[in-house]
Protein backbone atom coordinates (compact mmCIF):
# COMPACT_ATOMS: atom_id res chain seq x y z
CA UNK A 1 0.00 0.00 0.00
CA UNK A 2 1.23 3.65 -1.10
CA UNK A 3 2.25 5.66 1.97
CA UNK A 4 -0.38 8.84 1.93
CA UNK A 5 2.00 11.12 3.80
CA UNK A 6 3.14 12.83 0.42
CA UNK A 7 -0.73 13.37 -0.09
CA UNK A 8 -2.00 15.74 2.76
CA UNK A 9 -5.44 16.22 1.00
CA UNK A 10 -5.94 12.59 1.55
CA UNK A 11 -6.12 12.65 5.11
CA UNK A 12 -8.69 15.66 4.43
CA UNK A 13 -10.76 13.85 2.25
CA UNK A 14 -10.96 11.02 4.85
CA UNK A 15 -12.00 13.01 7.60
CA UNK A 16 -15.09 14.52 5.17
CA UNK A 17 -15.60 10.86 4.70
CA UNK A 18 -15.45 10.84 0.92
CA UNK A 19 -13.57 6.90 0.46
CA UNK A 20 -13.87 7.19 -3.65
CA UNK A 21 -11.54 10.30 -4.03
CA UNK A 22 -9.20 9.17 -1.29
CA UNK A 23 -9.10 6.17 -2.49
CA UNK A 24 -8.33 7.62 -6.17
CA UNK A 25 -6.13 10.03 -4.76
CA UNK A 26 -4.34 6.90 -2.72
CA UNK A 27 -3.41 4.58 -6.41
CA UNK A 28 -2.76 7.95 -8.49
CA UNK A 29 0.88 7.47 -9.96
CA UNK A 30 0.66 11.33 -10.52
CA UNK A 31 2.72 13.93 -7.60
CA UNK A 32 2.60 17.60 -7.08
CA UNK A 33 4.57 18.89 -9.42
CA UNK A 34 7.88 20.49 -8.67
CA UNK A 35 7.41 24.47 -7.73
CA UNK A 36 10.57 25.45 -10.63
CA UNK A 37 10.85 27.41 -13.45
CA UNK A 38 10.78 24.13 -16.00
CA UNK A 39 6.89 23.37 -14.50
CA UNK A 40 5.63 27.30 -14.93
CA UNK A 41 7.23 26.95 -18.73
CA UNK A 42 5.29 23.80 -19.44
CA UNK A 43 2.21 25.62 -18.26
CA UNK A 44 2.57 28.47 -19.88
CA UNK A 45 1.52 27.04 -23.65
CA UNK A 46 -1.68 25.71 -21.84
CA UNK A 47 -2.56 29.23 -20.57
CA UNK A 48 -1.48 32.39 -23.19
CA UNK A 49 -1.38 35.92 -22.32
CA UNK A 50 -4.67 37.66 -22.75
CA UNK A 51 -4.64 39.02 -26.51
CA UNK A 52 -4.11 42.77 -26.21
CA UNK A 53 -7.25 43.10 -28.84
CA UNK A 54 -9.57 41.69 -27.37
CA UNK A 55 -12.94 42.88 -26.20
CA UNK A 56 -13.54 45.03 -23.38
CA UNK A 57 -16.35 43.41 -20.72
CA UNK A 58 -19.46 44.55 -21.77
CA UNK A 59 -21.77 46.63 -19.76
CA UNK A 60 -23.97 45.01 -17.43
CA UNK A 61 -27.19 47.80 -17.60
CA UNK A 62 -26.84 46.78 -21.46
CA UNK A 63 -28.09 43.73 -21.16
CA UNK A 64 -30.56 41.38 -19.56
CA UNK A 65 -28.94 38.97 -16.64
CA UNK A 66 -30.14 35.56 -15.89
CA UNK A 67 -32.24 35.66 -12.57
CA UNK A 68 -32.68 32.67 -10.35
CA UNK A 69 -34.83 31.63 -7.26
CA UNK A 70 -34.25 30.42 -4.43
CA UNK A 71 -35.44 26.89 -5.16
CA UNK A 72 -32.84 26.80 -7.83
CA UNK A 73 -30.07 27.53 -5.62
CA UNK A 74 -30.98 24.89 -4.01
CA UNK A 75 -31.46 22.47 -6.88
CA UNK A 76 -27.91 23.81 -7.92
CA UNK A 77 -26.59 23.50 -4.45
CA UNK A 78 -27.70 19.91 -4.37
CA UNK A 79 -26.18 19.00 -7.50
CA UNK A 80 -22.65 19.16 -6.54
CA UNK A 81 -21.00 15.97 -6.59
CA UNK A 82 -20.24 14.87 -2.59
CA UNK A 83 -16.19 15.95 -1.74
CA UNK A 84 -16.63 18.87 -4.31
CA UNK A 85 -13.23 20.31 -2.99
CA UNK A 86 -13.26 23.91 -1.46
CA UNK A 87 -11.92 27.01 -3.17
CA UNK A 88 -9.26 29.33 -1.63
CA UNK A 89 -11.50 30.61 1.34
CA UNK A 90 -12.17 27.05 2.43
CA UNK A 91 -15.55 26.97 1.37
CA UNK A 92 -17.10 23.85 0.28
CA UNK A 93 -20.08 22.91 -1.35
CA UNK A 94 -21.08 20.69 1.79
CA UNK A 95 -21.24 23.35 4.06
CA UNK A 96 -23.17 25.24 1.98
CA UNK A 97 -25.32 22.33 1.80
CA UNK A 98 -25.27 21.75 5.49
CA UNK A 99 -26.31 25.38 6.14
CA UNK A 100 -29.16 25.76 3.62
CA UNK A 101 -30.78 22.41 5.71
CA UNK A 102 -30.39 24.02 8.87
CA UNK A 103 -34.24 24.73 10.23
CA UNK A 104 -33.69 28.05 12.29
CA UNK A 105 -32.16 29.99 9.52
CA UNK A 106 -31.59 27.71 6.41
CA UNK A 107 -34.88 29.72 4.59
CA UNK A 108 -32.91 33.24 5.24
CA UNK A 109 -29.94 31.74 4.31
CA UNK A 110 -30.94 30.63 0.82
CA UNK A 111 -32.85 34.10 0.46
CA UNK A 112 -29.30 35.76 0.97
CA UNK A 113 -27.59 33.25 -1.25
CA UNK A 114 -30.41 33.98 -4.10
CA UNK A 115 -29.24 37.64 -4.08
CA UNK A 116 -25.32 37.65 -4.17
CA UNK A 117 -25.71 35.30 -7.25
CA UNK A 118 -28.19 37.30 -9.19
CA UNK A 119 -25.54 40.35 -8.01
CA UNK A 120 -22.95 37.99 -9.54
CA UNK A 121 -24.88 37.00 -12.34
CA UNK A 122 -25.89 40.96 -13.06
CA UNK A 123 -22.28 41.94 -13.75
CA UNK A 124 -22.36 44.01 -10.52
CA UNK A 125 -19.56 42.82 -8.37
CA UNK A 126 -16.92 45.54 -7.38
CA UNK A 127 -13.83 44.92 -9.54
CA UNK A 128 -12.14 44.75 -6.12
CA UNK A 129 -13.85 41.67 -5.16
CA UNK A 130 -14.44 40.11 -8.89
CA UNK A 131 -10.52 39.70 -9.21
CA UNK A 132 -10.73 37.61 -6.00
CA UNK A 133 -14.18 35.78 -6.18
CA UNK A 134 -13.52 35.08 -9.87
CA UNK A 135 -9.71 33.18 -9.15
CA UNK A 136 -9.14 29.97 -7.29
CA UNK A 137 -6.39 27.65 -6.09
CA UNK A 138 -4.29 26.74 -8.88
CA UNK A 139 -1.59 23.45 -8.54
CA UNK A 140 0.12 21.53 -11.28
CA UNK A 141 0.47 17.54 -10.68
CA UNK A 142 3.13 15.29 -12.74
CA UNK A 143 1.70 13.43 -15.52
CA UNK A 144 2.79 9.41 -15.43
CA UNK A 145 3.48 10.19 -19.11
CA UNK A 146 5.23 13.54 -18.74
CA UNK A 147 4.52 16.62 -18.45
CA UNK A 148 2.35 18.18 -16.21
CA UNK A 149 -2.10 18.56 -15.37
CA UNK A 150 -2.99 22.09 -14.42
CA UNK A 151 -5.50 21.94 -11.97
CA UNK A 152 -7.84 25.20 -10.92
CA UNK A 153 -10.23 24.98 -7.77
CA UNK A 154 -12.41 28.30 -7.60
CA UNK A 155 -14.40 29.74 -5.43
CA UNK A 156 -17.96 27.62 -4.21
CA UNK A 157 -19.82 31.16 -4.90
CA UNK A 158 -18.34 31.14 -8.64
CA UNK A 159 -19.39 27.84 -8.85
CA UNK A 160 -22.68 28.14 -7.87
CA UNK A 161 -23.86 30.90 -10.13
CA UNK A 162 -22.30 29.15 -12.67
CA UNK A 163 -24.04 26.19 -12.10
CA UNK A 164 -27.43 28.42 -11.95
CA UNK A 165 -27.13 30.02 -14.86
CA UNK A 166 -25.96 26.88 -16.89
CA UNK A 167 -28.61 25.42 -15.17
CA UNK A 168 -31.15 28.52 -16.36
CA UNK A 169 -29.60 28.10 -19.90
CA UNK A 170 -30.29 24.22 -20.10
CA UNK A 171 -34.31 24.91 -19.17
CA UNK A 172 -34.63 27.27 -21.88
CA UNK A 173 -33.38 25.06 -24.64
Amino acid sequence: MRSTAMRPNNNKKLEDGNIRPSVRIVCSDEKPALNNDATLDSLRPRHPPASANRTEVPDPSTFNAVSVTGHDIIKAIRSFLAGSAAGPDGIRPQHLLDLITCKEVGQELVSTITALVNLLLAGKCPPEVATVLFGGRLFALQKKSGGVRPIAIGYTWRRLAVKCANNCHISAW
